[in-house]
């Protein structure tokens, strides 16, 4: 039997999917499924399929060509956007309307943030038709993705043992909204404290991004870390309980019932 104890000051706001929403793959929302889980990969997220601002990670260089067509550099190179994935589909003979896209999804964006800060108009670099760097990506600035551990070493196994599941990152991960990296953001350059909801997500769990980056230095959001996923039942996150499953030193919980994320250090009875 394993004891878990609440480390005080470390209950975040966090946010799960639709609740009573099982999950099935191809769905377009579901719960988030709960579960022991350890983290398999931390970095910026990257999509080929419906998630077509996702395509470029967060924080790409952005340019225009002589053209005035909209280049972005990544995987070591510039590259058109209405080259890549899900954007040819529909712009790679209109590159043009590549770049009108990208500036009204940017206006939006604007016009969002001016609200949370009570402004009329940004300054410094968000004054142009399109930012120097991508923070388009509906995933924000880093992942992280989890699996399953069935031979509880806490590695991520490319190949499967004989009698084993294998293992596999799932397709809920934790994650930020470009929205709130973009609030946070302008509370760097602002000097503000301004908030937002984080909104419920298509199964995935929304963390604030300060509470995520922080997790992360401190090592705290690793590979190799173990996430436990509560029931919606949950509602509220206990202080203290006890479960026969457990691995002795920090886990993170995540109550998805109680939108809440939380550390607790976990001793072997």
């Amino acid at each position: 039997m394993y004891s878990f104890t609440l480390i005080p000051g470390t209950v975040f706001d966090a946010e799960g999917g639709p609740a009573g929403e099982p999950y099935a793959p191809g769905k377009a929302s579901s719960s988030t499924r709960h579960g022991r889980f350890v983290i398999g990969s931390v970095g910026p997220h990257i999509s080929s399929g419906r998630w077509p601002f996702s395509v470029v990670p967060w924080g790409a260089d952005i340019r225009l060509d002589a053209k005035g067509y909209v280049e972005v550099f990544m995987q070591g190179k510039w590259q058109h956007l209405h080259t890549l994935p899900v954007w040819r589909d529909e712009f790679l003979k209109n590159p043009a309307g590549a770049r009108y896209t990208l500036e009204r999804r940017y206006e939006e964006l604007v016009d969002f943030t001016k609200l949370v800060f009570n402004v009329r108009s940004l300054t410094g670099q968000w004054k142009g038709d399109l930012p120097t760097k991508w923070i388009f990506n509906d995933f924000g600035s880093v992942s992280i993705k989890y699996f399953v551990d069935y031979n509880g070493n806490r590695k991520l196994d490319s190949v499967s043992k004989p009698g084993r599941k294998k293992e596999e990152i799932l397709s809920d991960f934790l994650h930020t909204t470009s929205k709130f990296e973009m609030v946070t953001l302008m509370n760097r350059e602002l000097q503000r404290k301004e908030t937002m909801l984080l909104g419920v997500s298509h199964g995935c769990v929304h963390m604030v991004p300060d509470v995520m980056q922080n997790w992360i230095k401190k090592g705290i959001l690793k590979v190799g870390a173990v996430l436990q996923i509560h029931e919606y039942a949950v509602s509220l996150v206990p202080r203290g309980f006890e479960k026969p499953e457990g691995s002795v030193g920090q886990e993170i919980h995540f109550f998805p019932g109680a939108k809440k994320i939380a550390l607790y250090n976990v001793t072997k009875k």
